[in-house]
């Protein structure tokens, strides 16, 4: 079996297992209240969560640079991002066959604690930058 053919394997075996998990969260029940900004009512919640959280910068407009590290970026597809930074859930992760450069351009659907959803598109190679996977909390704010 080649290196990517595993990736790919191994990729779609992870989504697999967050859907189970994320089919198992009670329903009705959001990952995180909003992250604190000033004057913001959802000041009591401690950052102290966000600890070990992946980072998703959102950008308008045209699909950014490919995630590198844990600094990821994706592109926003459908959806509002809240003012300040907020815990969201990763729902699907989809479309992920590498381009000509190993690069995949992946859906993802982010579940926000208000309950309505983001539509990214996330750019990365899988051989740097895992895919988000189904059940994942991210730390979303929208790039500026």
């Amino acid at each position: 079996m080649s290196r990517r053919l595993a990736i790919v394997a191994l990729g779609l075996s992870l989504s697999a297992v967050g859907a189970i998990a994320l089919a198992l969260l009670p329903s009705g029940k959001s990952p995180e209240p909003v992250a604190p900004a000033s004057g913001d009512a959802h000041s009591s919640v401690s950052p102290a969560s966000w600890e070990g959280l992946r980072t998703l910068l959102v950008f308008r407009g045209t699909e950014p640079s490919p995630s590198e590290g844990t600094a990821l970026r994706a592109q926003l597809l459908d959806g509002r991002v809240p003012a300040g930074r907020t815990v969201a859930v990763v729902l699907t992760d989809e479309d992920c066959a590498p381009d000509g450069q190993g690069i995949s351009h992946c859906a993802n659907a982010l579940r926000l604690p208000n309950g309505n959803t983001l539509t990214v598109r996330h750019p990365h190679s899988m051989a740097v930058v895992p895919c988000l996977t189904p059940g994942e909390r991210v730390l979303v704010s929208l790039a500026a």
